[in-house]
């Protein structure tokens, strides 16, 4: 149970303090700053009970860490903007150790090489094909249908040289 309340709580405070990140100027009414204090008594109000100093430091600096791995892991560059180019499937190689990032509702067909699915949280690739979904480190198979359904640093890593069909925006690492 008090697991499950951390995970909760943990993503609440990520969303909130990326929210605040990416607000206009920081201190004002559009983006308050955030206190220790004020998180602290945020956490116990949403558990209902006071938490140990322990407990809110761990909570607080996973928080932290998490907005911080989101934030170095966003990419800040579109390759491929929304054109009518865009909207059309174009081969894309990729040498190994690469990373493409997917914006939303890129969609990609892996034609040729080692592939896995780059992924960070609890949501994954879509693969329209299977009707499935593929998370973190999943080998990804050839010809079929895979969608990024959100700009959250989701993409794939390429193990080997590969081509792959892009529709849509993406950048690559």
């Amino acid at each position: 149970m008090m697991k499950n309340l951390k995970k909760i709580l943990i993503s609440s405070l990520a969303i909130l303090a990326a929210t605040t990140v990416y607000a206009s100027t920081p201190g004002t009414q559009q983006d308050p700053l955030v206190s220790r204090s004020y998180l602290e008594q945020r956490l116990n109000q949403l558990t209902g009970t006071e938490l140990s100093d322990e407990v809110l430091e761990n909570i607080i600096e996973t928080v932290i860490a998490n907005v911080m791995f989101q934030l170095q892991n966003t990419p800040s560059v579109t390759q491929n903007p929304l054109t009518t180019e865009a909207l059309q499937f174009g081969p894309v190689f990729l040498e190994a150790g690469t990373v493409l990032i997917g914006d939303t509702g890129t969609e990609l067909i892996i034609r040729g090489g080692v592939v896995q699915a780059y992924v960070y949280g609890a949501d994954g690739i879509v693969n329209l094909t299977r009707g499935t979904e593929h998370f973190a480190d999943d080998l990804l198979a050839h010809n079929e249908l895979l969608l990024i359904p959100r700009r959250d640093a989701r993409g794939i890593r390429v193990l080997s040289d590969s081509w792959v069909m892009i529709r849509g925006g993406y950048s690559i690492r």
